[in-house]
């Protein structure tokens, strides 16, 4: 029952919040929730049994027998660190909020949900009840970004409801496709991830359902060209709404997209081999070199994610254990590199009043601490040994020359200009000559700092010492490249 405790504690925090109806008792209590809910997620890792390949801690209980519709949970080397990603930046999100300018009650009750329905999607083995936890997802996004959000909140809420609903319908139908067929070749209905394995598919249906899925989960990725929602809607969030947005609601889309399409047609997923890894190199190339015309501090971090998850995609489509195992890693390390950058933004927002690159300049005069985290974030951000987004990154390169060869070499230069961006926007806005016309109050609070910390300390540890995540997937990329061959 570990599993429903996790989403108990999540749901907590979300109601209790609201009930309380009091801002600093439903802060404390969302933390409090949240921080159950990491503890319980890093008790499933601690009886997590490395030498299982399959699932793990399964419940399962009858929901909507009429139509094959269980309450089915279960883990494994894949699903798992994200869940404890999840459970994190919900703690990370709640302790870093409390410095938003608005601390309503309703604020920490929208991100907790968010948090549950991300923990759910990567829990739910019944694809009906995934599809639940999607869509749940979407609802208090779309309000932190309306309700909480930017001048131009209305706009860019309405544009992420608008693209990601449209890949979830997308998605919806191919799960009610499959669930027809197995009702014509079993005679039983189900919605049953394990169920819908053993389906047999004819090749010309099966690379239909194929591209249907893979676009759906393309969509929340993102990747180019399905990407405009993501700065629109980075932007104008709250900080703590941009964490778990970059963190890991963007993760649903690489977890789908590992999870579904390529365990269903592993035979269409090698014939689509080639095009995904274009599109992925073009995401990777795009997303850098679009960042390096930014001047505002996230719509740049936004678009470097475009960039990053780009290696997912790239990963997925080399189907070795090698980049399977850099993809899974590569969600973990951007999870919490991403939601750290995005932080050091928020903060500087809230001392300085801009996030202006060209605004700003000697920043660390004013926040040497600020500063140091921005530095270490950016360093991370680009790669650099001993960060966990070098160990993703080159292991997902090396899975990929195996299955590519010449045409994954392409990637290196979009490394050199993500190196680029980072360090040009810190020589700009951090280092040099204190820029007189900034009115800096203060540096990191208590709370920003805590919440940083969390995030950093996890980065570097995992960049230093990543065995205990990488023994966890690589179980299960080994395990699943055995099952369908690898490209």
């Amino acid at each position: 029952m570990i599993l429903s405790l996790i989403l108990l504690f999540l749901l907590l925090g979300t109601v209790l919040p609201w009930l309380s109806r009091n801002d600093r008792a439903g802060r404390y209590l969302a933390i409090f929730f949240a921080l159950l809910s990491l503890a319980a997620s890093l008790y499933a890792y601690a009886i997590f049994d490395f030498s299982n390949t399959g699932f793990q801690l399964e419940e399962k209980a009858e929901w909507i027998p009429a139509l094959g519709i269980s309450y089915h949970l279960a883990v494994d080397g894949l699903s798992l660190p994200l869940v404890i990603l999840t459970a994190l930046l919900a703690l990370a999100s709640c302790i870093y909020g409390t410095d938003e300018a608005r601390r309503d009650y309703q604020f920490y009750g929208l991100l907790n949900l968010t948090c549950l329905g991300t923990a759910g999607v990567f829990m739910a083995l019944d694809l009906f009840l995934f599809f639940v936890f999607w869509e749940v997802v979407l609802i208090p996004m779309y309000f932190l970004i309306a309700i909480f959000g930017g001048p131009r909140k209305t706009y860019a809420s309405f544009k992420f409801i608008v693209y990601t609903h449209v890949g979830s319908v997308i998605m919806i139908l191919a799960f009610f496709v499959l669930h027809y067929m197995y009702l014509e070749q079993f005679g039983v209905r189900t919605f049953d991830f394990l169920d819908f394995a053993k389906l047999s598919v004819e090749p010309k249906i099966a690379s239909v359902l194929f591209i249907a899925l893979v676009f759906g989960f393309m969509v929340k990725i993102p990747v180019v060209p399905f990407h405009t929602w993501l700065p629109a809607a980075h932007v104008e969030a709250p900080t703590s709404g941009s964490v778990l947005l970059a963190g890991i609601l963007l993760k649903m889309g690489g977890y789908g997209l590992l999870r579904v399409p390529l365990t269903f047609f592993p035979e269409i997923a090698r014939d689509f081999a080639i095009p995904l890894a274009i599109i992925a190199i073009i995401s990777i190339f795009y997303g850098a070199f679009a960042a390096m015309a930014q001047e505002d501090y996230k719509s740049l971090i936004a678009l470097s994610s475009v960039s990053h998850m780009g290696y997912v995609l790239l990963g997925a489509a080399a189907l070795t254990p090698a980049a399977l195992t850099g993809a899974a890693f590569q969600m973990f390390a951007h999870g919490t590199v991403s939601p750290l950058l995005f932080m050091m933004a928020g903060s500087l927002h809230h001392k300085a009043g801009t996030r202006l690159i060209p605004q700003l300049g000697g920043v660390a005069h004013k926040m040497p601490v600020w500063a140091v985290f921005m530095v270490a974030a950016s360093l991370a951000g680009l790669g650099l040994p001993f960060t966990s987004s070098f160990v993703a990154e080159f292991t997902v390169l090396i899975g990929s020359l195996e299955a590519f060869n010449v045409l994954a070499l392409f990637v290196f230069p979009a490394a050199i200009a993500t190196a680029g961006y980072l360090l040009y926007a810190l020589r700009r806005a951090v280092f040099g000559p204190f820029n007189t016309n900034l009115h800096i109050h203060g540096d990191l609070n208590t709370q920003e700092f805590a919440a940083m910390f969390i995030l950093l300390i996890l980065t570097i540890a995992l960049g230093v010492y990543p065995r205990p995540l990488l023994d966890m997937i690589d179980a299960y990329s080994v395990y699943f490249v055995g099952l369908i061959g690898g490209v």
